[in-house]
């Protein structure tokens, strides 16, 4: 259960980092 909870955080820090950085670049590009 602590594996899986573990995945789940890796993919959220991934997600939102993906967004973070998608925001950057929307912020640069206006």
């Amino acid at each position: 259960m602590g594996l899986v909870f573990d995945q789940q955080l890796q993919v959220a820090q991934r997600l939102g980092y993906l967004l973070l950085s998608h925001a950057l670049h929307g912020a640069q590009i206006t």
